[in-house]
């Protein structure tokens, strides 16, 4: 039941971390170390004493943590990459540059390299 629960709010902290840090390893760190405290303080609330096994646990706890973290951020990093490869979007929020007058997105602010629109030729 201890493992299901571990998992549980491992899951929900690393989706939240990941949605909100956009560093990779940062959000990972803060993921794992909100869910193994979360999960220690409901154990701590459920028993009402620490265990003698107290710091096997921690270890154990935060190696599972760490991996359903990892996990969780690979999808949002690669999503993120992907984002960032297209020209005429905003490097870091994503946003449509094309048919911009200034070279700073209207979004986030972030400066970036005017977009060249190819011209029709016409033969007159």
């Amino acid at each position: 039941m201890g493992l299901v629960v571990l998992c549980g709010i491992s899951i929900i902290v690393g989706l939240l971390s990941h949605y909100a840090i956009r560093h990779y390893l940062l959000a990972i760190v803060v993921g794992t170390s909100v869910s193994s405290f979360c999960f220690h303080l409901m154990v701590y609330i459920q028993l009402g004493y620490l265990d003698k096994f107290f710091l096997l646990i921690v270890i154990i706890v935060g190696m599972v943590s760490l991996a359903i973290n990892a996990a969780i951020g690979i999808p949002f990093s690669l999503v993120r990459r992907r984002r960032q490869l297209r020209p005429g979007f905003c490097r870091k929020c994503g946003y449509n540059l094309h048919g911009l007058t200034e070279n700073r997105c209207p979004e986030c602010g972030t400066p970036c390299a005017p977009i060249r629109m190819a011209r029709k030729i016409t033969d007159d």
